[in-house]
This record gives structure tokens, C-alpha cells and sequence, in this order.
């Protein structure tokens, strides 16, 4: 049950993230393209690096779009390397060390530990120290140009002793690396997937998914989010999304308010199951309520258990 769980709710942020992603990315364009107006700062690089941010975050939000298997799209994971690479050119064009974007480097590394895998963050911390410390080196040794955002800037400013370049970089590398496994451990609340299931599944999941009788995650609306083993054996379905009036043979006029009831007087009933080859199955129906913080989003759990004659 919790896998078809863990991957809508993933699904669910990603798409989050795509929007508000792009959303940030195009004001800081429009901010940044205000600045160079009333002043005399050279910012196109900055503005096409940002173009280019917003481009790719588009992209990956239409395979997000167009992702039509249960798995967790892979496609946002190369979005977020791709955006890791193109901050560290942001970083440079605003000035390295002096760029408000190095925290950048720290979202995206949280975002890609919390929703994949650890070992994407750490891809991302790597990625992140190999970029910041590439510009920083070529821009030092004047292999590329010097850029800021900034009126009054000077590159003397990356000249520092070596001990203090050490602490620095050090200090980055702690952070980096601190991001991941704190966003990492958050697993189990976001509904992170893993294949390591007994490090990622907590034991009351475990217990669920054990239980031989079936179990529906049903939401206000009655369509069927998530399914335990045992309900995809017993009680299969055309595929989540599927509607619980479809299948159980509940009073059509008010699905809910009898759902509602039975979860309120824990009753239990027997009713009929419709499975995908038209066949109805006596079935032990009870239903317990997931309240949210509006009562018309309240998510039902429906327990069925077989009746043999």
C-alpha cells in the first residue's frame, strides 16, 4: 500500500516544485533585467543562464506531464543535475563568492535527497563542490572573465591565503553533506521510495502490507488511490484512480454518507465486490476516516475481507 502511496505524493510535490521553480527563475529574470536597465551592469550572461534554467525546468515538467507509468519519474532527478551544473555558471556571472545563488546549491541538494535516493544528494553535493571550485579556480588563474552583479566590485577578492580558501570550501562541503542526510531522514514522512525497503518502511507499514485482508486508500472524491498486496490479489482493480462505487456495491446515491457512517458506528457489512472480469464476490466491508483539516477532503480506508461459503 504505501508504494502507490509514496509515488502520488511524490508526483504530487514534483509538480509543486516545477511551478514554483519556474516561477522564481522568472523573477529573478525580470528583477535582474530592471537592474541592468537603471544601471550599467552587465547581466545578459546571468539572464541567459536563467533562460536557459527555465527551459530546462519546462522540459521537465511536460515528461512529468506526459509520465504515465506508477513509477517515480526519472526524468525531474536529470532535471535537478542539470540545474546543479548550470548554478554553478550563475554563480559565476554573479560574482562567486559574492553570489546571493550559492544557496541554490543547498535547495537543490535537500530537494533531490528528500524525494530520490540519498545517493542522488550526494551526486549533487559532488557536483555542486566540483562547480563552485572549477569557476572559482578559472576565474582566479583569468582563464574565463571576472562577473558581477554588483556596482562596485573587485577580484581581488578571490585572492585569499590558501588556509582561508581550505576553511572555506571545507565549510560548504560540511553544509552540502549535512543537507543530505538531514533531508535524507525525512524519508519516511514524504513517502520517499527506496528499494532498501527495510530501512525506507517503517514496521506499522511493513504490518499493513502483511495483512491478508485487503486494503483501499480511498479519497473524498471515492477514487481508489492505493492498494496493499493483498487487495491487489484478492480484489483487483482496472488500476488506481478507479472509482470505489465502480467495484463495491455501496448505496450510488450517497457513497460517502454510508462510508461515512460505517467509519462513525464501526459497523461492518457484507457487500458484493465486482472484480475486472464481472464476477461479484461476497466481501466483509469496514471503514475507518482519515480526517484532514477540511472535512470534505477526508480520506477513507476500506478494509475488505473475503467471505468463503
Amino acid at each position: 500500500m504505501s508504494g502507490s502511496l509514496q509515488q502520488t505524493h511524490i508526483k504530487k510535490r514534483l509538480k509543486i516544485i516545477h511551478l514554483f521553480s519556474i516561477g522564481v527563475v522568472l523573477c529573478f529574470f525580470v528583477l535582474l533585467s530592471f537592474l541592468g536597465k537603471d544601471t550599467n551592469l552587465h547581466i545578459q550572461a546571468t539572464l541567459y543562464i536563467l533562460i536557459l534554467m527555465a527551459i530546462l525546468i519546462a522540459l521537465s515538467y511536460l515528461t512529468l506531464l506526459l509520465h504515465s507509468s506508477d513509477k517515480i519519474p526519472s526524468g525531474p532527478a536529470f532535471m535537478f543535475v542539470g540545474l546543479n551544473i548550470l548554478n554553478s555558471a550563475l554563480v559565476w556571472s554573479t560574482g562567486i563568492l559574492e553570489s546571493p545563488f550559492i544557496i541554490f546549491y543547498a535547495i537543490l541538494i535537500i530537494i533531490s535527497a528528500q524525494l530520490y535516493k540519498y545517493r542522488l544528494g550526494l551526486l549533487q553535493v559532488i557536483i555542486a563542490l566540483l562547480g563552485f571550485v572549477g569557476v572559482y579556480g578559472a576565474t582566479s588563474a583569468r582563464a574565463i572573465p571576472y562577473s558581477n552583479i554588483l556596482l562596485y566590485s573587485d577580484i581581488s577578492l578571490l585572492y585569499q591565503p590558501p588556509a582561508i580558501i581550505l576553511l572555506y570550501g571545507s565549510l560548504y562541503a560540511i553544509l552540502f553533506v549535512f543537507a543530505v542526510f538531514v533531508s535524507s531522514s525525512a524519508r519516511t514522512v514524504l513517502f520517499r521510495a527506496s528499494n532498501k525497503t527495510n530501512i525506507d518502511m517503517t514496521y506499522q507499514e511493513k504490518i499493513i502490507n502483511e495483512l491478508p485482508i485487503g486494503i483501499l486508500i480511498v479519497d473524498s472524491d471515492l477514487n481508489i488511490l492505493s492498494t496493499n498486496p493483498s487487495a491487489d490479489i484478492h480484489f483487483p482493480i482496472d488500476g488506481l484512480g478507479s472509482n470505489l462505487t465502480e467495484h463495491l456495491s455501496i448505496m450510488r446515491a450517497k457513497p460517502k454518507v454510508e462510508l461515512t457512517h460505517m467509519s462513525k458506528t464501526c459497523e461492518e457489512k457484507q457487500l458484493m465486490w465486482k472484480k475486472d472480469d464481472e464476477e461479484m464476490i461476497p466481501v466483509k466491508v469496514s471503514v475507518r476516516t482519515m480526517k484532514s483539516g477540511k472535512k470534505k477532503n477526508n480520506t477513507f480506508i476500506i478494509f475488505l475481507d473475503r467471505l468463503t461459503h
